[in-house]
Protein backbone atom coordinates (compact mmCIF):
# COMPACT_ATOMS: atom_id res chain seq x y z
CA UNK A 1 0.00 0.00 0.00
CA UNK A 2 1.24 3.32 -0.75
CA UNK A 3 0.64 6.34 1.14
CA UNK A 4 0.88 9.94 -1.01
CA UNK A 5 1.11 13.13 0.97
CA UNK A 6 3.59 15.31 -0.33
CA UNK A 7 2.18 16.65 -3.47
CA UNK A 8 -1.13 16.74 -2.15
CA UNK A 9 -3.13 19.66 -3.24
CA UNK A 10 -6.53 20.78 -4.72
CA UNK A 11 -4.88 20.68 -8.26
CA UNK A 12 -3.27 16.97 -8.06
CA UNK A 13 -5.78 15.14 -5.41
CA UNK A 14 -7.75 14.37 -8.74
CA UNK A 15 -5.31 12.11 -10.59
CA UNK A 16 -3.62 10.29 -7.10
CA UNK A 17 -7.04 10.25 -6.15
CA UNK A 18 -7.98 8.13 -9.45
CA UNK A 19 -5.32 5.22 -8.65
CA UNK A 20 -6.96 2.37 -7.37
CA UNK A 21 -4.69 0.70 -5.22
CA UNK A 22 -4.39 3.79 -2.91
CA UNK A 23 -5.50 3.03 0.47
CA UNK A 24 -5.13 6.23 1.47
CA UNK A 25 -3.69 10.02 1.17
CA UNK A 26 -1.70 11.79 3.64
CA UNK A 27 -3.35 15.26 2.98
CA UNK A 28 -3.54 16.78 6.47
CA UNK A 29 -0.78 19.57 6.44
CA UNK A 30 -2.12 20.57 3.00
CA UNK A 31 -5.78 20.90 4.59
CA UNK A 32 -4.25 23.35 7.72
CA UNK A 33 -2.38 25.51 5.40
CA UNK A 34 -5.62 25.42 2.51
CA UNK A 35 -7.93 26.42 6.17
CA UNK A 36 -6.01 29.25 6.60
CA UNK A 37 -7.73 30.93 3.68
CA UNK A 38 -10.59 29.29 3.27
CA UNK A 39 -11.46 27.34 6.51
CA UNK A 40 -11.19 24.01 7.59
CA UNK A 41 -14.98 22.97 6.51
CA UNK A 42 -14.67 23.95 3.08
CA UNK A 43 -11.00 22.88 2.70
CA UNK A 44 -12.25 19.68 3.76
CA UNK A 45 -15.19 19.92 1.52
CA UNK A 46 -13.77 20.38 -1.48
CA UNK A 47 -10.74 17.94 -1.37
CA UNK A 48 -13.24 15.75 -0.44
CA UNK A 49 -15.03 16.13 -3.33
CA UNK A 50 -12.48 16.56 -5.45
CA UNK A 51 -11.05 13.08 -4.58
CA UNK A 52 -15.35 11.46 -4.91
CA UNK A 53 -14.78 12.78 -8.78
CA UNK A 54 -11.42 10.78 -9.42
CA UNK A 55 -12.20 7.68 -7.81
CA UNK A 56 -16.18 7.53 -9.39
CA UNK A 57 -14.68 8.71 -12.92
CA UNK A 58 -12.17 5.67 -12.62
CA UNK A 59 -14.97 3.28 -11.45
CA UNK A 60 -16.85 4.06 -14.12
CA UNK A 61 -13.77 3.89 -16.88
CA UNK A 62 -13.16 0.26 -15.08
CA UNK A 63 -16.36 -0.70 -16.54
CA UNK A 64 -16.32 0.15 -19.50
CA UNK A 65 -13.52 -2.64 -20.74
CA UNK A 66 -15.58 -5.09 -19.59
Amino acid sequence: MSRPGMASALKTVGPVAAIPTLMELNIGHFLVGEAIYIGFAEAIQEMRRRMDVARSENAEGEGRGR
